[in-house]
């Protein structure tokens, strides 16, 4: 039993050479949640470490004026000064509830990987979901961006906005012109208490959209996978 559990638990570790993940001090309820879930998403594949420290704090420690290149750099080489605290990306609030502006970095070469801008809800039940899945799909695609579509992902994937015609349909010459399926909101998008950064949409939309988005992503996977 004591085997099969770490064999389990070497499974789910990160490789080790694996960039640590570093999720800075965000406010509030929501931003305890975010945090958390963003760490959920990654554990799997990065290693993660928890500071507490917020922007303010940063920026009064390293007599930054804003979080441009030049702190970010600073901040790479504060945080390098130890293996204990060394990190590759850096998972920082820049601005606070309501209106809240989330940023991820790359300190390595002190770019901005996204940054999520959202309107803070303690009412809408999404935002700790999607926007945990945000961050971390932002992170993965920059530390190893995903290979372009073949031509015969296109058309699987095609399919699932223009579906063929049934059988049923072309017998009695009733094939609709269908409309292809929008995917709501789509992969690392800005997230609202609406659902879409610029965008409205009621609950039942976003979670049909939610629940396209997953398909798609599964479909391709399966695919890819052979299956």
């Amino acid at each position: 039993m004591h085997s099969f559990a770490l064999l389990l638990a070497l499974a789910s570790a990160p490789a080790d050479d694996a960039p640590v993940v570093g999720l800075f001090r965000l406010s509030g309820p929501l931003g305890e949640q975010v945090r958390d879930g963003t760490h959920v998403e990654l554990e799997d594949a990065f290693p993660i470490r928890r500071f507490a420290l917020d922007a303010p704090l940063v920026l009064q420690t390293l007599h930054c004026g804003a979080l441009d290149r030049r702190c970010l750099l600073r901040l790479r080489d504060w945080l390098g000064q130890t293996p204990r605290t060394a990190t590759r990306y850096a998972v920082i609030e820049l601005r606070g509830s309501p209106a809240r502006t989330i940023g991820v970095y790359d300190l390595e070469t002190g770019t901005t990987v996204r940054a999520l801008s959202f309107r803070d809800d303690t009412g809408d039940l999404l935002l700790p979901i999607v926007v945990p899945w945000a961050i971390a799909d932002a992170i993965r695609h920059h530390h190893r961006p995903p290979p372009p579509m073949t031509e015969d992902e296109r058309r699987e994937l095609a399919m699932l906005d223009h579906p063929p015609c049934t059988p049923e349909e072309l017998r009695h010459s009733a094939c609709p012109q269908r409309e292809p399926i929008q995917a709501y909101p789509p992969p690392l998008v800005e997230p609202t208490r609406c659902g879409v950064h610029g965008r409205g949409g009621s609950p039942p939309a976003v979670l049909w959209g939610l629940l396209v988005g997953w398909l798609r992503r599964r479909h391709r996977a399966r695919y890819r996978a052979g299956t």
